[in-house]
């Protein structure tokens, strides 16, 4: 590499910065809380920057929380970014650093960060399901993203479809965001194990439906919630329900923490 990349993570929550000098490590690792301003949050890319006395950077490559446009340079219909909407971020960012740019689902990123350095390094065919402010998934097939029409969004499917026992979808049900609205508290102030037994549960039934549509060999949970998550009794409950193959997924905790969404970022930018 001739010049340095730069990597970013822009979660509902949480933002993550790196560089890449050789394209297979991260540098000058940040993270901060994402700005709900998006001329804020493009500002702050191009301070870090600054900050690094770069005077250039050859590629730009990242995520965003929400569903990408058709276009594939900016969200729409985001719930937990609505300054975002709308916005030509690949556009400006091109305009800001001059280099080729990439921009991807968040969710996406981590997942096939965790499949190519992480928890399913060792699988072909590899769900990850993220439980943090929102929910979501993707499915990564020979360490590349799965194609789509318009990506993933499997924190929208419905659980209960006449609503009976569950009010929404799933993700309105054990995201962080809809836990915190119930008790008023943080997920991780939530202490009561039966609050965590029953998110356990529901999240059991929703991992089936990936199990179900995906056929993954391992499913990868991951996202702040989920380390609230007894992961030996989610397998537990998803054994229960997931009952039509005769080999279940095997279920593993992410591995990569906060750089997941990074190195997926570093892996897709080959590609540039």
């Amino acid at each position: 590499m001739n010049l340095p990349g730069l990597l970013f993570d822009i979660g509902g929550t949480k933002t993550r910065v790196a560089i890449t000098h050789d394209g297979e490590t991260l540098d000058s690792f940040v993270s901060y809380n994402t700005f709900s301003n998006y001329t804020d949050g493009l500002s702050a890319l191009k301070k870090y920057v600054q900050e690094k006395n770069l005077s250039a950077v050859g590629f730009v490559s990242g995520g965003i929380a929400g569903p990408l446009n058709q276009q594939r340079d900016g969200i729409v219909n985001a719930p937990n970014l609505p300054n975002w909407n709308g916005r030509s971020l690949k556009k400006d960012l091109n305009d800001a650093f001059i280099c080729e740019v990439l921009v991807e689902n968040d969710t996406a990123l981590v997942g096939l960060g965790e499949a190519v350095r992480g928890a399913g390094e060792d699988a072909k065919f590899v769900a990850y399901v993220t439980v943090s402010t929102g929910v979501n998934g993707v499915r990564v097939v020979d360490k590349k993203i799965d194609p789509s029409f318009l990506g993933y969004e499997i924190g929208k499917q419905i659980i209960d479809f006449d609503q009976t026992y569950m009010k929404g979808n799933f993700e309105d049900t054990v995201s962080g965001a809809s836990l915190q609205a119930r008790y008023k508290k943080l997920p991780s102030e939530i202490d009561d194990h039966v609050v965590w037994e029953e998110e356990t549960r529901v999240l059991a039934v929703g991992l089936n439906n990936v199990a179900v549509f995906w056929s993954p060999e391992i499913i990868i949970v991951g996202g702040s919630v989920s380390e609230k998550i007894d992961i030996s009794l989610l397998q537990r409950y998803f054994d229960k329900v997931l009952t039509i193959f005769p080999t279940r997924p095997k279920l593993r905790r992410a591995t990569l923490q906060d750089k997941g969404g990074l190195y997926g970022a570093m892996q897709v930018a080959r590609d540039l």
